[in-house]
């Protein structure tokens, strides 16, 4: 029989010892969960933050990817600046402002021209604080042209593309350099280094590359540290550096100096993106406007007008105008009265005048000249024939006035007298080059004309036939037994006033009476009423003088 004790002893030894187990498993277990559990709470708030942090971070860059992109307007600036240049670029800021954009690109491809106009242009970009300008290059901007792009808020180019030098150093006819001495340096210098300082303070450049564009001085090396930390050293510091500082070097694919010694800063555009002159090299302006989420609603390029006067302002083109302005003015002379000739004359005047007047290289008192020569050689021809010194001096004042207007403006308060700087003289040199051969070809061509006119049947037309009460009369139809009417020799008197021609009365034998006809005054203007006699009478060409 068993003890009910030990059954007990039995039977609750071996269960006591698997309830504990039991229990504490149990314990272990919920201990597990409420751990596992609170971790994963901990985990899910951790989770929640980072991704709270992460969206609060995309908003900065998934606008700008999906943002409706800003309105931009191009503004093409190529060739020369000029008055009219700068004009063109006052009128299209205008015109862009029309179409509500808030970004203006500069297109721009020039050797530069005129350095107040160049000014001219830098103050006003300066000025446009409504709008961001983006000044893209897409060949060179050197001179006035880098003083535009300077001031723009930004620069970038198109590859293969350069900027740079805007000293006053030009190419001498043989090929080489000219230069100017200190003090007309100096005052060249002055506001051009001016502007081109404050264009770089105002779009963080480094001052010594922008007064190396103006500047001759030392050599000018990029070096950058491992941090790509980069710097404008000259060529002193440079070697200092290359010593001392080791950690500094010279970038790889850069050319150093980036500006050698004695000479004028002019750069590519890779060399322009690793100096820090130019943000960006871009293959067209629609991959610029793509890169910086521009749409370009307007590209204002020049008009025919515009292109026209910049075609009209070459050398070339105004020596052809003065050239029409010879030959009409001679064919006015020979061929009165037809209006015809005049009406050419005064055109190619208003061109040959106005085109530089626009572009800011003809002056008030050039015209003045101009037009007191003109009127001084009228005088000569009309009033007072035979005297020759109005007529010379006219002549003179038309040819000096002509020439200045090939001639642009020096800056103010140049020391010495006019001409001083060696970009006039330049200018001056190939004017009058130009100038004296076409005066020489239009010589050519009067002699000729002078042969071929009589022969000819229209012109003949145009210098016989006369009106006289309504009566056309010919000399060719006239009645008449004499071979030649009127006879050289023969006294007349100018029913008109010649200027060179007109019309006259000689003593027809045939009629008995006296005829009239269209005669041209050899000797300039003769008054109406004066006796006059017959030079010469070729075919139908009757040339008198005052008797």
């Amino acid at each position: 029989m068993i003890h009910p004790s030990q059954t007990w002893s039995l039977g609750s030894c071996a269960p006591t010892t698997n309830v504990a187990t039991l229990l504490g498993i149990s314990r272990l277990r919920r201990i597990l969960s409420l751990m596992l559990m609170r971790g994963c709470v901990i985990l899910l708030a951790i989770l929640l933050g980072v991704h709270s942090v992460v969206l609060g971070q995309i908003p900065s860059s998934a606008p700008a990817a999906s943002a409706s992109p800003a309105k931009a307007a191009v503004i093409l600036v190529e060739g020369e600046i000029n008055d009219y240049q700068y004009g063109f670029i006052t009128r299209q800021f205008a015109a862009a402002r029309e179409t509500g954009v808030t970004t203006v690109i500069l297109e721009i491809d020039s050797y530069g021209g005129l350095v107040d106009s160049g000014l001219s242009i830098s103050r006003f970009l300066k000025q446009q604080d409504d709008l961001r300008i983006i000044a893209y290059v897409t060949e060179k901007a050197i001179s006035a042209g880098v003083m535009t792009a300077m001031a723009c808020d930004e620069i970038t180019m198109a590859p293969g593309t350069m900027i740079g030098d805007t000293a006053p150093i030009v190419s001498s006819p043989e090929g080489g350099l000219q230069t100017l001495g200190a003090t007309e340096r100096a005052k060249f210098e002055s506001p051009v280094l001016a502007d081109i300082l404050d264009s770089a303070v105002r779009n963080h450049y480094d001052l010594q590359l922008a007064e190396a564009m103006v500047r001759l001085g030392p050599a000018l090396y990029l070096v950058e540290n491992a941090e790509h930390q980069r710097r404008i050293v000259p060529s002193d510091e440079y070697d200092r550096m290359v010593k001392e500082e080791p950690q500094w070097k010279a970038p790889e694919g850069v050319h150093n100096p980036v500006r050698p010694k004695d000479t004028l800063l002019t750069i590519t555009d890779q060399t322009a993106v690793k100096i820090g002159l130019a943000t960006g090299v871009f293959r067209s302006i629609e991959q610029l406007a793509s890169d910086r989420n521009l749409q370009i609603v307007a590209n204002l390029r020049p008009s025919a007008g515009d292109r026209l006067i910049a075609l009209l302002s070459s050398h070339g083109a105004r020596s052809l105008v003065f050239f029409i302005l010879l030959i009409s003015g001679y064919m006015a002379f020979k061929t009165p009265g037809t209006g015809f000739a005049e009406a050419i004359a005064a055109m190619a005047l208003v061109v040959l005048l106005g085109v530089p007047l626009m572009t800011g290289y003809a002056q008030w008192y050039e015209i003045i000249m101009v037009l007191v020569g003109i009127a001084l050689i009228a005088i000569e021809i009309f009033v007072l024939p035979g005297h020759m010194l109005p007529g010379i001096v006219g002549l003179v004042l038309v040819i000096l006035g002509i020439l200045m207007t090939f001639v642009g403006r020096e800056p103010p308060d140049m020391p010495g007298t006019w001409p001083r700087l060696p970009m006039t003289r330049f200018a001056l040199e190939s004017a009058l080059i130009w100038l004296t051969g076409t005066m020489a070809l239009s010589l050519v061509t009067m002699a000729t004309l002078s042969r071929m006119l009589p022969k000819t049947p229209f012109m003949r037309r145009l210098i016989l036939n006369a009106t006289s009460g309504g009566t056309t009369l010919d000399n060719r139809n006239a009645p008449s037994n004499l071979p030649t009417w009127p006879a050289v020799g023969a006294i007349g008197t100018a029913v008109t006033e010649l200027r060179p021609g007109g019309t006259a009365a000689f003593h027809d034998p045939a009629l008995g009476d006296v005829r009239q006809i269209d005669v041209l005054s050899d000797t300039g203007y003769i008054p109406a009423g004066t006796k006059i006699v017959a030079r010469t009478v070729v075919a139908d060409h009757i040339t008198v003088r005052q008797a």
